[in-house]
């Protein structure tokens, strides 16, 4: 994949980045990272990613380096600079660093990787489908308000939804809730008012989410965190899916259902037209 990256202080190509074969990230998925993109060269919600990114640092008892967030800002400055364009999907990885045993600590610091590829021709907000995924989310937990990178269930459902002709896949609860999509937050318009799982139900807690909860709150759109059953979710007027790069994506159809009209609902539609004013806003202030 062509791209750029910030790695040990320099920017380089992210095909040049070279791991050590003792990297924790490799071995054990033993770290965190955060996805977020660039408009016109400006980070989007990069303040509340770096919140999440701390919180998730703590949470897995992860050392973060003095001054991270400081670095971590000038890092993105220079790999957008290098990469020459505006629109940029980063994706910054943390993990506990080189080396040590399984349940012990490492035999360095931790190891750091801002890394991000081109968004051109990109265009988010286009419905989606989705399909059920195979493998059951499991129990709810600390860890599962953090973004780590221990992705198998989620490359999996991903995999399996691809194959089946679908662009998503829903992960459900052992007790058949509806939890998140396998790389989004899932959110369901029931009787006017916005319903999305949230941490209690074992989603991560969204960035993008919040910002919508957020936006919806300004114009008097009922949005609550709450329990969504699988019916529920079928039986909604509208739905939508929500993730950094993907923005407020309808959801459209559920296997062979379709949701409501089976195209974008009028509070969907508004909310969309609501995150995309917020973006012009934050690149027209800039940094």
């Amino acid at each position: 994949m062509d791209g750029w990256a910030w790695f040990e202080g320099e920017v380089v190509r992210l095909a040049d980045v070279r791991l050590s074969a003792l990297e924790r990230g490799f071995l054990y998925g033993d770290g965190l990272y955060e996805t977020f993109r660039t408009y016109s060269g400006v980070p989007c919600l990069v303040q509340e990613h770096w919140q999440r990114l701390e919180d998730g640092a703590r949470i897995l008892e992860i050392r973060l380096p003095d001054g991270w967030r400081e670095r971590l800002t000038q890092a993105v400055r220079r790999v957008t600079k290098a990469s020459g364009e505006g629109d940029l999907r980063f994706r910054v990885t943390i993990s506990r660093g080189t080396g040590g045993p399984a349940d012990g600590e490492p035999l360095g610091e931790p190891t750091v990787l801002v890394a991000a590829t081109s968004l051109r021709g990109h265009v988010a907000g286009r419905c989606q489908t989705a399909c059920l995924s195979p493998y059951p989310h499991g129990r709810v937990s600390p860890l599962s308000r953090v973004k780590t990178t221990s992705l198998v269930t989620n490359i999996m459902s991903k995999r399996h939804a691809a194959r089946a002709g679908f662009d998503e896949a829903l992960l459900i609860s052992h007790s058949g809730l509806v939890v998140e999509g396998a790389t989004c937050n899932v959110a369901a318009i029931i009787s006017g008012a916005v319903v999305s799982p949230g941490p209690e139900q074992g989603a991560l807690p969204g960035v993008t989410q919040a910002q919508v909860m957020r936006i919806a709150g300004r114009v008097g759109i009922p949005f609550r965190l709450a329990p969504l059953t699988l019916a529920e979710l079928e039986s909604a007027g509208e739905a939508f899916v929500t993730s950094s790069v993907r923005e407020i994506t309808p959801l459209v159809r559920i296997g062979d259902r379709p949701i409501g009209d089976g195209v974008p609902g009028p509070i969907t539609r508004q909310l969309q037209d609501m995150y995309s004013w917020s973006v012009r806003d934050a690149v027209a202030r800039g940094w």
